[in-house]
């Protein structure tokens, strides 16, 4: 078997091992809406699209229709959020000509992030606030 094909069919594997990590992650964290998943698959897509370059160089031109964005505005606070929570790390560019890097969360990130929210939890304990006892009450 070519190494070519090889990768084809591994593609799939990789793709959904990411984002398996981000949703495990984002499961936890009452801080990530829909916006917030809709960007990080697409991310994932065009990163797999680009053959995994890490980090990828991304435009918002091209991520805004992937993850059906159409504000800027949603888009730049969506992805600083994204940088913000530790899912990825955004390095952007005030360069009309260069594209801004994303890194994506990887096995290591994953484990940072359910050390994380895992202290979140515990913090809003500590003030009462059960945000298990909010996702299940409306």
């Amino acid at each position: 078997m070519k190494r070519g094909a090889v990768i084809e069919q591994l593609e799939p594997l990789v793709l959904s091992r990411r984002l398996w990590l981000f949703l495990q992650a984002a499961r936890e964290d009452v801080r990530i809406n829909a916006i917030h998943i809709s960007l990080y698959t697409a991310i994932v897509f065009y990163c797999q699209e680009e053959e995994y370059q890490h980090p990828v160089s991304v435009f918002s031109h091209d991520i805004m229709p992937l993850s059906k964005i159409s504000g800027t505005a949603t888009y730049h606070r969506s992805i600083r959020e994204l940088h913000q929570y530790g899912y990825i790390k955004y390095v952007p560019s005030y360069n009309h000509f260069l594209g801004s890097l994303i890194y994506i969360m990887d096995k290591e990130m994953y484990n940072s992030l359910k050390a994380d929210n895992q202290k979140l939890y515990l913090h809003q304990l500590s003030f009462g606030i059960d945000s298990r006892w909010w996702d299940t009450a409306y």
